[in-house]
């Protein structure tokens, strides 16, 4: 049973790192290049628009999944899921903020960009929030690096 936990905490380490990098590809590297690359602006833009779709869903389940394994933990550990104890713990803390922002994205500033009104206020407020996904997404990667690769080798002088 301790491999498995072994191998879970890997694999989650390894969809935290594979989300932050897929954020930070698509968004500095594959949309600009679409815009620059094809004739045809719409085009590029129906593209962008399915690319920051899957990034954010990725960044939802990562959220939800650094939430979950929190609880999970708490619940092993036999402490109550008091609110206090869930402030203290930054896996959490970062979770709760990847989850808001992911879902802000999903359900609001996307679908607004698609509807076209106010389109370069909403193109604004998405590229903030998707470099604060961006960030929180590189919290929960080093929140979980902490986590998974903690050692009694690693921590001694």
């Amino acid at each position: 049973m301790k491999t498995l936990g072994w191998l879970i905490s890997k694999a989650r380490f390894l969809l935290f790192a594979f989300s932050w990098g897929a954020l930070g590809v698509v968004g500095a590297l594959v949309v600009p290049l679409l815009f620059k690359n094809l004739d045809s602006k719409h085009l590029a833009g129906v593209l962008a628009a399915q690319l920051f779709i899957w990034v954010s869903l990725l960044s939802l389940l990562c959220a939800l999944m650094a939430v979950l394994c929190t609880l999970w933990a708490h619940l092993q550990k036999k402490q109550a899921l008091s609110l206090m104890h869930l402030r203290q713990d930054p896996g959490f803390l970062w979770g709760v903020a990847a989850l808001g922002a992911s879902l802000a994205m999903l359900l609001g500033i996307i679908p607004s960009i698609q509807l076209g009104q106010d389109r370069a206020l909403w193109h604004a407020l998405g590229s903030v929030l998707y470099g604060v996904m961006w960030v929180l997404s590189g919290a929960l990667l080093i929140e979980d690096a902490k986590r998974c690769f903690h050692t009694k080798l690693a921590s001694e002088p």
